[in-house]
């Protein structure tokens, strides 16, 4: 291959006219036959001889097209640039047509007497058009080989600002001989089907793609070495905050240009050799390890163990170069990690002994501090290693958005959960009734409440229906009221036992003497007196009062003479017999 070049001088313009005369010729001599079939008057031929008449048609037309491919050969012979494209676009119309027409000879073949002598001879002519076609991609292929050959040299020449139109036009060129041997294989395959032997062509054509599997193996390390290198010096550039060379630009785009070409015609080789059955493992290997496009050809067994040893070479080499450099930033980032904790502990005890926050927002701020101060940390050890916060910031933001929208739930509870730290309606260890349950305050989180009820059962509350419920605090006064009945028989003096039962309640120390206790009448029932008991006691001794005042109550009673009443009915039976009833009733 040469690089691109204006055309001039006569002689190329000589074969270019010299090709299209060809191929006008070749169309004439294909349809001169169609146009004499349609004459008036034809007389009626036997079907075997007309189809015998046909077959020795269709090969004289097959002759005048190996005249034009040979013409073409030869007027294509160190052509570059359109003259190259245009003699490639007519051989492969001719060649594409010879392939339809040996098919159609095929099946007027099939259709004649084999003890007819002149069916020998048109399978005899039939293979040699196949063998010449054959020799004609064998040659082209030879010449691509050949061009590509000289691609190292040519490149070294080419400008930056030209490389990339030049590695795409030798992408063309790779694609033009995948696309030959492609026919190759389809002639070989026609060969078989027409009965004929083909073990040299299937020996070159297996021997040519392992060859060409190779070349592109080594061609696709070479290209990626060279992107690697481009990659590089860009980095290096970037990092001392110099804008990276247009032309260092250019020569990486150019490679991308090189990788996918030689990718795509490995691809389209080893396609052929599955074909051939020939083995592809180590070329899928490369193919998947380098691009990183995962395939189905994974699934063979061969080709996924070679990625794993190759993932397995790729990170014992990267620990080996950079893994010293790796374990030491590692090692600063944990650092900065553990001073920031340290600091966060020191000054979130320092916030507790000055301000004294309430219990319920110390334990939730107190368990934030660790993860907080750790993230803290984290980020400015990877600014002191030099990764820019603002991209760290930014992909934690678009990460929180995301988060945001998958777990709604979640921030409406954090939601609820900040309105109580900011409204306080109760603090750890207070007796609440909210969300359905009534409890001690254990802790709250983010997420919920804790609450221990009085049977020892733990429930975790979410927060947003503690804070849309109805909040019962019972722990938040100082002192709470306790109520109790007793009952107090019609036969007692009943400002006798008030004064009793007010005695009885300034005796226990439980009992506040400020506010007073209420002690009153609240009903008249049927048997006895409902007296009511008010007394005042502190918060944290309500619960017990509650419980034990019946029985306090009972007990002073009791040992002040004043018995409990039993309910009690009175029954007046009468001794006479029930009325007479008139005869008029």
């Amino acid at each position: 291959m040469s690089v691109e070049e204006p055309l001039t001088g006569s002689d190329r313009k000589g074969r270019l006219r010299i090709g299209l005369f060809a191929a006008l010729v070749f169309a004439f001599l294909i349809c001169r036959p169609a146009f004499a079939q349609e004459s008036a008057g034809m007389p009626a031929v036997d079907p075997a001889a007309r189809g015998l008449e046909r077959a020795r048609e269709m090969l004289g037309e097959m002759d005048a097209a190996q005249k034009g491919i040979r013409v073409l050969l030869e007027v294509s012979e160190g052509a570059t640039g359109e003259e190259l494209d245009l003699g490639r676009v007519q051989a492969v119309e001719i060649v594409e047509d010879l392939s339809g027409r040996t098919t159609d000879l095929l099946s007027i073949i099939s259709t004649l007497d084999t003890s007819v002598a002149a069916h020998d001879s048109v399978m005899h002519a039939l293979e040699g058009h196949l063998r010449f076609l054959a020799s004609v991609i064998q040659e082209v292929a030879a010449r691509n080989l050949d061009r590509l050959a000289e691609t190292p040299r040519l490149r070294a020449s080419v400008p930056p600002e030209g490389r990339g139109r030049f590695e795409a036009r030798v992408g063309e060129d790779e694609k033009f001989l995948d696309s030959n041997l492609a026919r190759m294989l389809k002639i070989g395959q026609t060969v078989e089907d027409a009965g004929f032997d083909a073990p040299r062509l299937w020996e070159w054509m297996d021997g040519f793609l392992v060859e060409r599997a190779e070349q592109l193996r080594i061609r696709l390390r070479l290209a990626v070495l060279e992107r690697r290198r481009n990659l590089g010096q860009i980095e290096a550039a970037r990092d001392l905050g110099i804008a990276p060379d247009e032309g260092q630009l250019l020569l990486f785009h150019a490679a991308e240009i090189r990788i996918d070409a030689v990718v795509s015609s490995l691809s389209a080789t080893g396609d052929l050799m599955d074909t051939r059955g020939l083995p592809t493992a180590k070329y899928r290997i490369l193919l998947i390890g380098t691009t990183g496009r995962v395939t189905e050809h994974i699934l063979d067994h061969r080709v996924f163990l070679g990625l794993v040893r190759w993932a397995g070479v790729g990170i014992l080499g990267w620990l080996r170069h950079k893994g010293p450099t790796v374990l030491v930033r590692f090692g600063i980032v944990i650092l900065f990690a553990l001073a920031f904790r340290l600091l966060g502990w020191l000054f979130w005890n320092l916030v507790r002994l000055f301000l004294r926050p309430p219990k319920l927002l110390a334990n939730l701020l107190g368990r934030l501090v660790k993860p907080v101060s750790t993230i803290m940390g984290i980020a400015a050890g990877l600014w002191f290693l030099g990764v820019n916060p603002t991209t760290l910031l930014a992909g934690l933001g678009v990460a929180g958005v995301i988060v945001g929208l998958a777990l709604q739930d979640s921030l409406s509870n954090l939601a609820a959960g900040l309105f109580i730290l900011i409204y306080k309606p109760y603090d750890v260890d207070d007796i609440i009734q909210a969300g359905g349950v009534l409890g001690k305050v254990k802790e709250m989180g983010i997420a919920n409440t804790t609450i221990i009820t009085f049977d020892n059962r733990r429930f975790f509350v979410p927060n947003r229906k503690v804070w849309g419920d109805i909040i019962e605090n019972r722990s938040l006064e100082k002192v709470r009221r306790v109520q109790a009945t007793v009952p107090v028989s019609y036969d007692d003096d009943i400002v006798e036992v008030l004064r009793h039962i007010s005695e009885i309640l300034e005796e226990s120390d439980l009992v506040l003497g400020t506010p007073e206790p209420a002690i009153f009448v609240s009903k008249l029932d049927d048997s006895w007196l409902n007296v009511s008991v008010w007394p005042w006691t502190r918060t944290e001794n309500w619960w017990y009062l509650e419980s034990q005042l019946p029985q306090i109550l009972r007990v002073g009673l009791a040992s002040r003479g004043v018995k409990v009443p039993y309910p009690r009915r009175e029954v007046d039976v009468s001794s006479e017999g029930p009325p007479e009833v008139g005869p008029g009733a």
